[in-house]
């Protein structure tokens, strides 16, 4: 976890300390008013941070190259999955001086603040014979605003993968976003690029997109995404390919030969 330390009068950190669950004591800290941030900081999750001296402190994930839904969403970002971010915000903080061997103790309470979807796809016949799933979500923000507490306006796609259970014939799984663009303008459509062992009429591979937009901002739902696809993958060797030879009985055919 880290603690920033904001001055309220000259927009610099001060007091930016790492520090494990337990919290941890800021040896240094000149008497003032501040405002005062606890999140989560660690180089081996996917969220990063800019700007974390000033107002425009942004959380975000990396931007990823993927060719197929570049062409599908031309206009936005490609980002991959964050994985977690927690956040408590105190907006005024008093540091006073205190007596010697004793501390001014500052608690913080860090919640989640990303917004997680879990998703079905019903109907896909022969989904044993897929190999790899590769989802996107677009409509989606880029980044969040850690001193405003909210989603950027920029619109992304998120990619992530699925997984499949073949018993049920369905793909399933969850993914994580900061959250939806401010102004609700950015529809939010959900693709699945599927790659399966190859039969004579195609190469193994098969895409589709839903608009998801009514179900990701209904509250009732418990942000659950059902969807039907009406597909089937079918193997090699069940697909009906080569070729079908039949032989009739054969019958003695006596051709006399002059010596």
């Amino acid at each position: 976890m880290r603690t920033n330390f904001i001055l309220s009068q000259g927009n610099f950190e001060i007091g930016r300390n790492d520090m494990d669950k337990y919290g941890g004591i800021i040896e240094t800290m000149p008497n003032n008013s501040y405002m005062a941030m606890c999140y989560n900081y660690s180089a081996t999750e996917s969220i990063y941070f800019s700007n974390e001296e000033d107002d425009y402190f942004t959380a975000y994930t990396l931007s990823e190259t993927r060719s197929s839904y570049k062409q599908q969403y031309p206009e936005e970002v490609l980002i991959s999955e964050p994985d977690q971010l927690y956040l408590d915000k105190i907006a005024e903080v008093e540091v006073m001086e205190v007596p010697d061997g004793e501390v001014q103790e500052v608690m913080f309470y860090p919640t989640e603040r990303l917004v997680q979807y879990t998703f079905e796809i019903r109907k896909v016949k022969g989904v044993r014979y897929v190999n790899s799933i590769g989802m996107a979500c677009s409509g989606v923000s880029r980044s969040y605003s850690m001193i405003d507490e909210k989603a950027s306006d920029m619109a992304a796609t998120v990619l992530f993968n699925g997984n499949k259970d073949s018993d049920a014939e369905t793909i399933y799984g969850s993914f994580k976003i900061f959250g939806h663009c401010e102004d609700g303008s950015q529809l939010n459509h959900l693709s699945v690029e599927v790659r399966y062992t190859a039969t004579k009429d195609d190469n193994g591979y098969r895409t589709m997109r839903w608009d998801v937009t009514n179900q990701m901002h209904d509250e009732t739902n418990n942000k659950h995404i059902i969807l039907e696809w009406d597909t089937e993958f079918v193997p090699p060797s069940d697909d009906g390919a080569g070729m079908d030879a039949k032989v009739d009985p054969w019958d003695e055919v006596w051709i006399p030969v002059e010596m």
